[in-house]
């Protein structure tokens, strides 16, 4: 990520900021599950390109980083959604990529 982003010190927040969560959408249909599905015989060969076509419509639109398994090289996309902006922040915990359904992060 180092063409992409300016890495630099911390730097304090501006003191009129405010504050929204940032957290992980995950889609219902895809293609690790499709292979579940057709492990399990809960889906027939012919119904694949079905559920191929409607996992592609209802896809996330949402905004994304992709992801780079540093253990295998498999490259997966984390789609982000960030919510209504809010007066005060609410503190609370964040995963591994610093980002929460509850806990806002200043938004300036």
């Amino acid at each position: 990520m180092n063409s992409y982003c300016n890495i630099s010190e911390v730097s304090p927040a501006p003191s009129v900021s405010q504050f929204l969560t940032v957290s992980r959408v995950q889609t219902t249909m895809s293609q690790s599950k499709l292979k579940r599905l057709l492990k399990r015989g809960s889906i027939t060969a012919d119904e694949v390109k079905n559920y191929k076509a409607k996992m592609f419509r209802n896809g996330p639109d949402n905004l994304y980083i992709e992801l780079v398994s540093g253990s295998n090289g498999y490259r997966h996309r984390r789609y982000l959604s960030f919510g209504d902006l809010q007066n005060k922040p609410v503190f609370g915990d964040f995963d591994q990529f610093g980002l929460s359904k509850t806990a806002t992060v200043p938004w300036f």
